[in-house]
């Protein structure tokens, strides 16, 4: 456990009463802290001692990320497996920097691919991290900002890159920096040029899942010739608060897909092969068909995969000419139903269209079906994996961009391998959530009607009662569904 640094607020900031207000209650919310670990043996990331903030880190990542600083390397590497703990630690070095330097003043930004992908992959964490540990601040969210007194830490897509280029900033942090470009790497080193109390310093996080992208080729491999380069490469044996599920799943890649397993579980650069899907390529909204423009919120059919531990995932669904193509809307961990149907309402998801959903959550659905959306289980002869993914490989797929999650996963989705290099014509139950639900959107509707044959599902092909009432009672109550 170590301190946050708290300082006084700055009178020169416009919001000095504010802040110093809310930094007041901070302090009268202090209580006695709670041991390290629960009842459960859950380590306990936050809690108070004698009224003093404590925050765990992750002693690996704190010591090379403050050495690099120490040593003022311009460009921080920090590579490896899923769930490691880089972007976590790296979240909490950012805003201690901020914290510790909110009197002078840092301008820090945080980019991904996407506005979207940065908004969920990087801005919801920072505020929760922000809100946790208790830190006076204040949020711009229509801007993605975050004010720290006069420190600034802004969140932005490069899908907008006019609002990166006018500015000069101390801290560049490129998240899942595989995403990016070179020139992108480029331009932003350039805008790593403001005066500030620390040395100026462009952070790179990413899994290894090519060794052929960029980020191993032009930067990593060539850190031994480059002073101003260090690396630091982290496994799932770095992060104390992974849940022994996760663990195995990353182990169980081992014996699935090689590749995979070296890549996730070791954070070794690979190339992953055996993929899955090839005849896919990414497309802008703008550039889709008029046909389907004019038809945003009346897509074909939706997609939903259910997920708590691992990601929960909706997809909307478009057949244009022969063509398939699919935007990610909804792709989240430990988001309930409730919650998803309060988001679907926001994305204005249509309540005719069908929904597709697995079989084997007939609650869900019948959920679902009673608030007066379409949902219903993916057909019996479409459940077969195998047949629903030979139906969607024989047919061109164009993802709309932003669907971050879905481009990452289709990149990586194999078949398993056996030891003896023997190809299973099954995929690999890891980062598939996505896939998934995909698979259900498209297979569902197309597949009945183009004699997609009769499969067996391991789960069984019957409904519930109370998914077959709650069915029932929607098409009884609602004229749309008869």
């Amino acid at each position: 456990m170590v301190d946050m640094p708290f300082k006084k607020a700055d009178p020169r900031f416009p919001g000095f009463n504010e802040l110093r207000r809310l930094q007041k209650e901070a302090a009268e919310k202090a209580k006695l802290g709670t041991a390290r670990r629960d009842e459960n043996g859950k380590i306990i990331s936050v809690e108070r001692v004698n009224g003093v903030l404590k925050v765990v880190r992750l002693k690996r990542f704190w010591e090379f990320l403050q050495k690099a600083q120490q040593e003022k390397k311009r460009t921080v590497v920090v590579y490896g497996g899923g769930r490691s703990g880089k972007s976590y630690s790296i979240r909490q070095w950012i805003l201690d920097q901020a914290v510790r330097h909110q009197e002078v003043g840092l301008r820090i930004l945080v980019v991904m691919g996407t506005r979207r992908s940065v908004k969920n992959a990087a801005w919801d964490p920072m505020l929760e991290m922000v809100r946790e540990y208790d830190i006076p601040s204040f949020k711009h969210e229509t801007n993605l900002d975050i004010k720290i007194g006069n420190s600034e830490i802004q969140f932005r897509g490069l899908d907008d890159p006019e609002k990166v280029k006018s500015q000069e900033f101390n801290i560049i942090w490129c998240e899942e920096a595989t995403s990016l470009h070179y020139p992108d790497f480029l331009q932003l080193k350039v805008r790593l040029s403001r005066p500030g109390p620390i040395p100026n310093q462009m952070v790179l996080s990413f899994n290894p899942i090519s060794s052929t992208n960029w980020c191993m080729e032009k930067v990593v491999q060539v850190a031994g010739s480059d002073k101003d380069v260090c690396v630091m490469q982290s496994t799932y044996q770095d992060n104390p608060f992974l849940d022994q599920e996760y663990i195995d799943s990353l182990e169980a890649l081992k014996d699935a897909n090689y590749n995979m397993w070296l890549v996730y579980a070791k954070g070794e650069p690979g190339i992953l092969d055996k993929i899955i899907y090839t005849n896919w390529d990414i497309v802008d909204w703008l550039q889709t068909p008029l046909g389907i423009r004019d038809r945003r919120n009346d897509p074909d059919s939706y997609g939903y995969d259910y997920g708590y531990t691992h990601p929960l995932s909706l997809c909307s669904y478009w057949e244009y000419e022969g063509e398939d193509y699919i935007l990610e809307m909804v792709y989240k961990e430990k988001m309930d139903t409730e919650v998803l149907m309060a988001k679907m309402v926001e994305l204005g998801t249509n309540m005719s269209t069908e929904l597709f959903c697995p079989p084997e959550q007939p609650g869900v659905i019948a959920l679902l079906c009673s608030r007066g959306y379409n949902a219903k289980p993916v057909p019996s002869e479409c459940r077969n994996v195998k047949d629903g993914i030979d139906y969607c490989k024989g047919r061109k797929l164009h993802i709309i961009s932003p669907s971050d999650n879905y481009i990452k996963e289709i990149q990586g989705y194999s078949y398993k391998e056996k030891k003896d290099g023997t190809v299973l014509e099954e995929p690999v139950k890891f980062k598939d959530d996505g896939m998934d639900a995909m698979r259900y959107a498209r297979a569902s509707l197309r597949g009945r009607y183009q004699g997609f044959k009769a499969g067996s599902s391991s789960k069984g092909d019957n409904l519930t009662i109370a998914m077959e009432e709650a069915i029932c009672q929607r098409e009884a109550e609602n004229p749309m569904y008869r």
